[in-house]
């Protein structure tokens, strides 16, 4: 897999081009955006089963939306994430745990 193939079509996946990415960043730092796209384009990699080799803490930011990296298992992929809208009703709670898997809302229902 090409990195900055996997980007393309990611974006365009969103209709998103590369013009929409305002910046590129780490935990800690940002770098510059076209400096990332030429090693992108020179970056090769395996993303199937086995050992995830693209940095894990890699995120491509636009406007209201990022592609951050996702893995399962070696396996990995970028993953669109748009800015949340905030719900329009508000509700108390009492708990933020409760078994796996559960939501806020099943969390916290009347019984």
């Amino acid at each position: 897999m090409n990195l900055y193939e996997e980007l393309l079509d990611n974006l365009k996946q969103q209709n998103k081009t590369i013009q929409d990415i305002e910046f590129v960043c780490g935990n800690d730092f940002y770098v510059d955006v076209n400096e990332f796209l030429e090693i992108a384009k020179r970056t090769n990699y395996h993303d199937g089963f086995g050992t995830a080799e693209i940095a894990r803490d890699l995120l491509i930011v636009g406007k209201d939306w990022w592609l951050e990296r996702q893995e399962y298992d070696g396996s990995e992929w970028f993953e669109f994430k748009i800015m949340p809208i905030k719900p329009n009703v508000k509700q108390k709670i009492s708990r933020l745990d409760n078994g796996m898997w559960s939501t806020l809302k099943e969390i916290n229902e009347v019984e």
